[in-house]
């Protein structure tokens, strides 16, 4: 079935009908994009490539400074934690003749971390525009996604946002982007916290620790979420490109489509949720007959003794309340 795809041909959008299937045969390459004449510079490289090296795309897009600057700052975010982790009791020790806390220092390691995450995402955002800079005044192209159907869909399973960026979906790409980031920050204090815990001696120290580690542990779940939705959205937009487009004119397609079709023409696009959801309660009703209701019950149990014994109180106070609301009638 052809479907209406909006392109921009000397300076004006039009529409025009594309067979999906030509981006399945092989006869399209990858890049350029339909909106890039071939010797441009691509957008999805550019971001692609900040996105693993903070710089490449500014490289990419002859930005020197620019990307000296960023690959600097990428050297001193993974540089400093590291050291600051590896050498965490001498460095402690020393501080604390300061008047410097743990606690303290945890707090300024927290909002460096943070900082250079956002510093990423804009690396990586600024690459996906810089593409346009030194076009002697010419009116920049919308960039309308790379035409491989399946490459963002995979882009998106391995950072969330990824897909959204090669699809030309920036504002949604962005949003997914800072879940990742939250997500690789909730992940490095689940790992750091459990290798400086045992050199805290302060109660203070051990509750900022611990609370620092509850926190990273509730925001993985609902990250686990949206980066699953950022692979659907991806995928979503492979198989109907047209999803690409405003919701208004996604609209007004979807009436013509009726028109022609009727409601055949609406439904047809259903199908994939449909089986989204089936998958979700195929996949729940294999969880519930491989790990039944004990196995979870008896796996909090066992989580709250370890805390416990490592002198926690809030998670192991935290995770007798769950135990308590999700299991009422556990004995335990």
């Amino acid at each position: 079935m052809a479907m209406a795809m909006r392109t921009h041909i000397g300076g004006e959008t039009i529409w025009q009908l594309r067979d999906p299937q030509e981006s399945s045969s092989g006869r399209m390459p990858l890049l350029p994009s339909p909106s890039h004449e071939a010797g441009d510079k691509n957008p999805a490289v550019a971001f692609s490539l900040s996105l693993w090296v903070w710089g490449g795309g500014q490289f990419y897009n002859r930005q020197w400074q620019l990307g000296f600057l960023y690959l600097l700052f990428m050297i001193n975010f993974y540089l400093f934690p590291g050291i600051i982790i590896q050498y965490w009791t001498p460095i402690e020790t020393g501080l604390a003749t300061l008047d410097i806390s743990a606690s303290e220092l945890l707090a300024v390691l927290g909002i460096f971390c943070i900082t250079g995450l956002m510093v990423w995402v804009i690396n990586a955002v600024q690459a996906y525009y810089g593409v346009n800079d030194g076009m002697d005044g010419n009116e920049a192209v919308p960039f309308e996604g790379v035409r491989n159907p399946l490459l963002p869909a995979i882009c998106s399973l391995c950072i969330p946002g990824w897909g959204q960026f090669l699809n030309g979906q920036t504002k949604k790409g962005v949003c997914f982007l800072m879940a990742a980031m939250a997500g690789v920050f909730a992940v490095a204090v689940a790992l750091a916290i459990p290798f400086i815990w045992p050199t805290l001696n302060t109660e203070v120290d051990k509750r900022f620790a611990e609370g620092a580690l509850f926190i990273a542990w509730l925001l993985m779940p609902p990250i686990l979420l949206v980066w699953g939705g950022s692979v659907y959205d991806a995928v979503k937009v492979c198989i109907d490109p047209l999803k690409k487009q405003p919701i208004r004119e996604r609209v007004e397609a979807a009436v013509n489509r009726m028109r022609m079709h009727g409601w055949r023409g609406v439904l047809s696009r259903v199908e994939l949720t449909l089986m989204f959801s089936l998958y979700l309660v195929f996949s729940l009703a294999l969880s519930r007959s491989f790990f039944p209701r004990e196995y979870y019950a008896t796996l909090l149990h066992d989580l709250r003794m370890r805390t416990a014994q490592q002198q926690m109180v809030i998670i192991p106070h935290r995770l007798d309340q769950l135990s308590r609301l999700i299991f009422p009638s556990d004995s335990r």
